[in-house]
């Protein structure tokens, strides 16, 4: 199993861009108390049915705390990518998500390289859409390929990964 550490930082992320609720999160946090030893905040987000959005992601970012969420992120842009090519989502909501990332970005650490990658993305995808420059279809297979390599982090949080399936409601 992942550290809840790992999985905070990753449901964080992924309640930051809308790609789960919050009760997705409060149902995982459950989970964990029911089996497992746990860290205080994670009583915290279960009792959360009545705090806001932003209250969930400070007690979820207290859990993972300072460190490096570049695992997370990875894991997160693999499953992005799984859903884009299979159709479970739209290029829409495919470039939305990579547009909360980077609204999202200065509550946490992205490195460079990714960060650089991710703007040029959104930027491209913007353009596209606006028929200023390229094409959609254009820039959808750009991202693929760009974050493509990502697809092989989604296998190293499997238990996220699985819950995430099951527990997160798409808001495609």
């Amino acid at each position: 199993m992942r550290s809840i550490r790992d999985l905070a930082g990753y449901y964080y992320l992924c309640l930051a861009i809308g790609l789960c609720n919050k009760e997705a999160i409060i149902e995982w946090a459950d989970s964990i108390i029911a089996d497992d030893t746990y860290p205080y905040e994670l009583i915290e987000v279960s009792l959360s049915r009545e705090r806001t959005l932003n209250e969930v992601l400070s007690i979820l970012k207290e859990i993972y705390g300072k460190y490096d969420i570049d695992a997370p992120l990875s894991k997160l842009l693999g499953l992005l990518v799984i859903k884009l090519e299979t159709g479970k989502i739209t290029e829409d909501k495919f470039f939305g998500y990579i547009s909360s990332l980077l609204l999202q970005g200065s509550a946490f650490t992205i490195s460079e390289e990714v960060l650089h990658m991710l703007d040029r993305l959104d930027d491209s995808y913007y353009l596209a859409f606006q028929g200023i420059y390229g094409s959609v279809e254009q820039i959808r297979n750009e991202a693929i390929n760009d974050l493509g390599k990502y697809k092989d982090c989604v296998s190293l949080y499997e238990e996220a990964y699985n819950s995430a399936n099951t527990l997160f409601t798409l808001r495609a």
